[in-house]
């Protein structure tokens, strides 16, 4: 017909778009077993007990969803939403762009060492140690600036985790005694 534009079939995006990677998939689906797991045991909780799931479940629905929307809408929804192509769009990532940040195995690598650190030495001294040593060895800080920011991550999770909560800490293992 004359005056009307061909729709793009569902198989094809628009020019500098991408579609979602299997990893941004994976993820979400990730984060949403791990929220429905985490709904599943509050009903074991007493209400006061409740209350810091409550607030971690929320704030965890509301990245998921944001996540959701930030991996579906450039390809699904924007046609949904901007059929006109009114909106900017976003542009597709070139292969000559930098990336920032360390690989994924640094990240989960530095995971599991800090959660070693918290349970050979307990749960404040891991955190510190875990806290000043990245200072140091990542973000290559000061001693000065890494020392306080390590003191004050543990005085922060000792007053918040330790006193105002009433949270008993893991105290580590008994390496030295």
């Amino acid at each position: 017909m004359a005056g009307q534009t061909a729709r793009p079939g569902p198989g094809s995006e628009a020019p500098g778009e991408t579609r979602p990677g299997p990893g941004q998939l994976i993820f979400l689906a990730v984060i949403l077993v791990y929220g429905l797991a985490l709904a599943a045991t509050l009903g074991a909780l007493s209400p006061g007990a409740r209350l810091f799931p409550l607030i971690v479940l929320s704030g965890l629905a509301v990245l998921w969803a944001v996540k959701l929307a930030a991996t579906v809408a450039p390809v699904g929804l924007r046609r949904v939403l901007d059929p006109q192509g009114m909106l900017p769009r976003a542009q597709a990532a070139r292969d000559d762009t930098p990336k920032d940040g360390p690989p994924p195995w640094a990240v989960w690598a530095w995971v599991a060492g800090s959660l070693l650190l918290m349970l050979a030495l307990g749960f404040i001294p891991g955190a510190v140690l875990a806290v000043l040593i990245y200072l140091r060895a990542v973000a290559r800080t000061s001693w000065r600036a890494a020392i306080v920011a390590a003191a004050l991550t543990g005085l922060f999770v000792y007053l918040v985790f330790g006193r105002a909560m009433r949270i008993d800490l893991a105290a580590g293992l008994p390496l030295f005694g």
